[in-house]
């Protein structure tokens, strides 16, 4: 089989690309939902804290999800750490009685 010449690599990695944007572009109408209601309260909260002296700003849609990433990205960690914890504590524990 023939190695790729440099035009088919290219192709193929703008292919990649188009695939990845037309699957996230599913999750960013998701985002588009949740940053509506974010506005909502915001507003909401100028509203009514008409003398506040730092104003609220809205999240775009990238800082959205980004804190989503983060925060599961975090729980993971948090798992992972606990268990690494248990085990550590478990195994002290039991060469300690022999």
């Amino acid at each position: 089989m023939p190695k790729k010449s440099k035009k088919a690599k290219i192709i193929a990695a703008y292919r990649r690309k188009v695939q990845f944007i037309e699957n996230n572009e599913i999750k960013i109408e998701d985002v588009n939902g949740i940053l509506n209601k974010h506005n909502k309260i915001i507003n909401i909260q100028k509203d009514g804290n008409s003398g506040s002296k730092s104003p609220i700003l809205p999240l775009n849609q990238e800082d959205l999800l980004i804190t989503k990433f983060f925060f599961a990205d975090l729980k993971k960690s948090l798992i992972l750490i606990c268990g690494i914890l248990a085990l550590e504590f478990f195994l002290y524990f039991v060469t300690i009685n022999q």
